[in-house]
């Protein structure tokens, strides 16, 4: 819930934002999909993708949470 009314939230200033954050998600998928990752292994790569560079534990939990907000909307992932 949080993750979504933040990406609400910053839409209503930068329009294209949900799509850049989706598509960059969805880039790092299909590129790791396409060097033949899959299941576990491919969600933990994914995991690190989101935080990637962050040292500060909230910040890689809010990397998380995000993936975690795409996989639900179905946005990372297939259905």
């Amino acid at each position: 819930r949080e993750v979504r009314d933040y990406v609400e939230n910053v839409s209503q200033t930068e329009s294209e934002f949900p799509e850049r954050l989706k598509v960059g998600f969805l880039t790092e998928y299909y590129r790791l999909k396409s060097e033949g990752h899959t299941g576990d292994a491919l969600f933990d790569l994914m995991c690190k993708f989101a935080q990637r560079g962050f040292q500060d534990q909230a910040k890689r939990s809010a990397g998380l949470a995000v993936l975690i907000y795409l996989f639900e909307a179905c946005e990372v992932f297939e259905k």
